[in-house]
């Protein structure tokens, strides 16, 4: 509902279940584009080919090669002035979510978290991938709306710790 004219909106993932689930839901839709599964990089996408680029609830998640390659790869597809914008927990205690399998015993994090973020360490990597910073906010997350402008007003009176952090930035060159 947010898209002009001749634009369009496309959705890629890891999970061929997503991407049929996507796929599905959105149809019918004359200004969904598709979603697609990625196996590998550079994907089927030419290069320069979007304004915007969303990456959510992700980059905590890679490790250094798989997080170079995304980046990398969104450096490719999005046009020169286009924007990136990347949300992702704000500086994580990472062992405060670390739990223990009960069969096996491995330790890992439950939500399968491989590094934290903060403003400054979000900036730093993506200025290495020729992104300038538009906006870098720290933030509480909610599910409902009317909740997440309460948790922000909180956080501004610093009755809480902002737990999310958005990054949005301008590709400044190829």
């Amino acid at each position: 509902k947010y898209l002009k004219g001749n634009q369009q909106a496309y959705a890629t993932d890891y999970s061929v279940e997503n991407v049929d689930y996507v796929n599905d839901r959105f149809k019918d839709n004359p200004l969904f584009g598709g979603a697609y599964c990625l196996h590998h990089y550079p994907s089927q996408f030419s290069d320069n080919s979007f304004d915007l680029i969303i990456i959510t609830e992700v980059v905590e998640h890679l490790n250094d090669e798989d997080l170079a390659s995304m980046l990398s790869e969104a450096k490719r597809l999005l046009a020169t002035g286009g924007y990136i914008c990347i949300t992702t927990p704000n500086n994580e205690e990472l062992e405060e979510n670390r739990v223990m399998c009960p069969d096996c015993g491995c330790v890992f994090h439950r939500w399968q978290h491989v590094r934290k973020w903060t403003m400054t360490s979000l900036q730093q990597l993506l200025a290495e991938y020729s992104f300038k910073p538009k906006l870098v906010k720290k933030l509480a997350w909610d599910s409902v709306l009317k909740k997440r402008i309460l948790l922000n007003m909180a956080v501004k009176l610093n009755l809480i710790t902002p737990n999310g952090l958005v990054y949005i930035g301008k590709k400044i060159s190829s």
